[in-house]
């Protein structure tokens, strides 16, 4: 039987969702995208975005292990077609570092032509994309930490492939992070700014006209405080990603860690999801359907991750979502914010 919370967490979303109940958007074949003071524009008008992480080309396909093995098998149109259907406007892929720098020992042109074309069907498809640079485990190699010339070597191939597409925005660095072999704490913004900085400088100097998104400290949870980085075309935004934590438990931490940033920033949820495994506490649906909310309030683009690992979005391969129905905390694979942010979606 479901939970107080549970029924609680059902009638906060109803609400939400007839609050918000319009007309769902036609596809943009273009879809250029821009920024203009804290707003996103597509094609010239303000755009909030509705996005899905797909995985499935994190890495090289002989460096692919687990589960990402048949996230790169079940890639393909019907896969994007799926995400359509689940509400999606935008897809962010995640992007091996390791397997993009030429240094690398498990570098390829395979591996740079598998994600262009990636991303050339998803643009074909009528989705805007996020390329985002991965540096952690599931990449390939682990190389988890702050931005240095690994990832540096790695735009010099990726920014010419997209660089006349303004409809493909750059995520620069996957979560920087206080571990790794490049570390700092989590507001040290110094040392953040002295190691995105050339990541700016170098993907422009490639020529790269898009959009870049800028994750924040530790892990990309915290973005009150970042400073302003030199980009000639002023075309700078910030990446968030929200997951439950011991710094974001409700709306008085999201305010202070991102909320009050974004009044005066472009920002962007690039990754999210609530399951009942991780930092699980009983109230999870009930801090998520919140957390929408609040995102919704603030008018900050969304993407869940991911849409091709079962247990996260999707249930599994059939594109089934994960829901909370009868939730607790636990190993269960099912219990997700699957179902919670394709209503969300489709609500807009």
């Amino acid at each position: 039987m479901p939970s107080a919370s549970m029924h609680a967490s059902g009638v906060i979303v109803v609400c939400l969702l007839a609050f918000l109940a319009v007309p769902a958007p036609v596809f943009a074949a273009d879809g250029e995208i821009s920024v203009q003071g804290n707003k996103f524009l597509r094609d010239g008008k303000p755009w909030i975005a509705r996005g899905v992480t797909i995985v499935g080309v994190v890495a090289p396909e002989k460096s692919l292990r687990g589960p990402y093995v048949q996230a790169h098998k079940f890639f393909g149109p019907a896969e994007l077609d799926a995400a359509k259907q689940y509400g999606a406007d935008l897809i962010r892929f995640q992007v091996s570092q390791a397997g993009s720098n030429k240094l690398s020992g498990i570098y390829s042109d395979d591996y740079l032509d598998a994600v262009k074309s990636a991303v050339a069907l998803a643009r074909g498809k009528g989705f805007s994309v996020i390329v985002s640079l991965q540096s952690e485990k599931p990449s390939g190699v682990d190389e988890t930490g702050m931005p240095n010339e690994k990832a540096v070597q790695a735009w010099q191939s990726l920014a010419p492939l997209f660089g006349d597409d303004r409809g493909v925005m750059l995520e620069i660095f996957n979560e920087p992070s206080p571990n790794g072999p490049d570390t700092t704490s989590s507001h040290d913004w110094d040392t953040w700014q002295k190691t995105m900085q050339p990541l700016v400088d170098e993907i422009r100097r490639r020529g790269a006209r898009n959009v870049l998104l800028l994750d924040g400290l530790y892990w990309s949870q915290v973005l009150d405080g970042a400073p302003r980085l030199n980009d000639p075309l002023s075309q700078v935004a910030y990446a968030e990603h929200p997951y439950m934590s011991p710094r974001l438990r409700n709306r008085q931490d999201w305010e202070s860690m991102f909320g009050r940033f974004a009044s005066n920033h472009p920002v962007m949820v690039t990754e999210w999801n609530a399951t009942g495994r991780k930092n699980c506490i009983p109230s999870v649906p009930q801090w998520a359907a919140d957390m929408l909310a609040y995102l919704h309030e603030h008018q900050i683009g969304l993407v869940g991750w991911a849409f091709d690992l079962p247990g996260t979005l999707s249930a599994n391969y059939d594109w089934s979502m994960t829901n909370y129905n009868g939730f607790y905390c636990g190993p269960v694979e099912r219990f997700g914010a699957g179902e919670l942010i394709h209503n969300y979606f489709m609500a807009q």
